[in-house]
């Protein structure tokens, strides 16, 4: 008789706790299928070393209202879902790297961000793009989790998320890109050692014209 490694291996061993995971927000693959197996072998080589587009969030994928994290606020900005896509199309990761300041003054919450994260990557989703990571920082220097303590490395300017993002996926910096639409996203990639590139929050395909993803 056939048995099912999903239903029936996988959910004993997960009670057994023979198995742990991580849970990811970015691009899934699910290669049990015959097309998506087949997609796997063209997307899997170029897993070994991709090269990277780091995106700010508010004011340079979405529109900033000013700590946006209501899902119903979510409003993607012109060109951010085809410059998201060509940077998949290219084999280009597109990861994200925002600081959310408001979790720290108590406006919202982490796992707020977080279905905020996935709702962006739903609505990509219906433009065929996709963010592969969201990373941010939930601190802030005014609102510190106790008396003294010092401030993270992983706030922008900070290159803490950054460096984050690279010990997790294979990164080829070269020619990498930070995208944002602050002057500390401009200052976090020179102090990381990449370009960047800033926006106004207009029509994002205006900043790649001629530039190769």
């Amino acid at each position: 008789s056939f048995v099912s490694l999903e239903t029936d291996i996988m959910p004993k061993m997960v009670a057994q706790k023979q198995v742990y995971g991580r849970s990811f927000e970015g691009y899934f693959l699910d290669i049990g299928l015959p097309s998506s197996y087949a997609l796997a072998q063209k997307e899997l080589p170029q897993w070994a070393q991709r090269k990277v587009v780091f995106f700010d969030r508010d004011g340079t994928l979405n529109l900033d209202l000013g700590y946006t994290y209501k899902i119903e606020d979510l409003v993607l900005l012109p060109g951010v879902g085809e410059v998201i896509r060509k940077c998949n199309e290219s084999g280009r990761l597109a990861i994200v790297i925002s600081n959310q300041g408001g979790i720290a003054r108590g406006l919202y919450t982490a796992q707020d961000a977080h279905d905020f994260n996935a709702a962006m990557n739903a609505r990509l989703g219906a433009e065929s793009a996709h963010i592969d990571a969201f990373y941010f920082c939930p601190h802030h220097p005014d609102f510190p989790t106790a008396p003294n303590t010092p401030p993270c490395k992983c706030r922008k300017p900070g290159i803490g998320l950054f460096e984050q993002a690279c010990h997790d996926w294979h990164i080829d910096l070269t020619d990498a890109l930070m995208v944002g639409n602050k002057d500390i996203d401009m200052q976090a990639a020179a102090a990381f050692g990449i370009a960047g590139v800033k926006t106004n929050g207009q029509d994002l395909t205006a900043l790649f014209d001629g530039r190769e993803l």
